[in-house]
């Protein structure tokens, strides 16, 4: 099927939605998405991507979004069937972020500044990068409670008197709730498929590790067997999922 209003890749599989990195963006800005952005997440809410009339027929709503993503440049069609990465994050994040940082220095901060991964910066630089990344996601948040919802975008950072390439550059997003943000040394380079890749990975592991949540487990702090911040027993955090067979999108084996 074709869905007429989209660009569509190459290739002689069927066809396959899928978000660009403009859409990722978009979908994934903000911690208490809306429905537009909630219609865009499904595109990776599954093992593999959907066929366009699969994604539409899940929701009325998809159809009236359908042009507006069009024109927005948000969604594409390719003719490869993909899997969602299932690997280790501590093996798939270095890698798959080292190409959107043109000095292919980068690191992924979540939930407080935890640093899940990073490559080119030694592990204080990354450390203390992470830290001042959640510092900024607190600042937009005081930001966007006082009224400016400018703040929940990204922010670059400059050491010239011409602010023209970023020394260093936040981009915030939230994976069911959870807050993440890449770091970015130089030229970002985010528009590319790697950029899908990540999110896509990430929501991934989450889901993996909510499928191994033990019944009746409520959430830290609560009766559920687990002290209060720690990981449930008999559960493995995102990072130590499945090994897999590098860090690349999979074609269904």
């Amino acid at each position: 099927m074709s869905t007429g209003v989209l660009p569509e890749g190459g290739g002689e599989g069927p066809p396959r939605l899928a978000l660009t990195a403009a859409g990722a963006l978009h979908a994934f800005a903000r911690a208490e998405p809306d429905a537009e952005r909630l219609a865009l997440q499904a595109v990776l809410a599954g093992p593999e991507l959907l066929s366009p009339a699969a994604w539409l027929a899940r929701d009325a709503g998809h159809a009236r979004l359908l042009p507006r993503a069009a024109d927005a440049g948000w969604l594409t069609v390719i003719h490869r069937a993909l899997r969602a990465p299932d690997v280790r994050l501590d093996d798939f994040v270095p890698q798959v972020i080292a190409g959107l940082s043109g000095e292919r220095c980068a690191a992924l901060a979540s939930d407080g500044g935890f640093c899940v991964g990073h490559t080119g910066y030694n592990a204080s630089e990354a450390e203390a990068l992470c830290v001042a990344a959640a510092d900024f996601t607190e600042f937009a948040a005081r930001q966007r409670a006082r009224g400016w919802h400018g703040a929940s975008d990204r922010v670059c950072f400059h050491r010239d008197v011409n602010l023209l390439i970023p020394s260093v550059s936040f981009v915030p997003f939230w994976i069911d709730g959870i807050d993440h943000c890449l770091v970015l040394g130089g030229e970002p380079l985010l528009n590319q498929p790697a950029f899908v890749e990540l999110l896509w990975g990430l929501q991934a592991a989450a889901t993996r590790f909510a499928r191994q949540l033990p019944a009746g487990w409520h959430g830290p702090g609560e009766a559920s067997g687990a002290p209060p911040g720690g990981t449930p027993p008999g559960s493995t955090p995102p990072g130590g999922g499945r090994g897999g067979g590098g860090a690349g999108l999979k074609p269904p084996g």
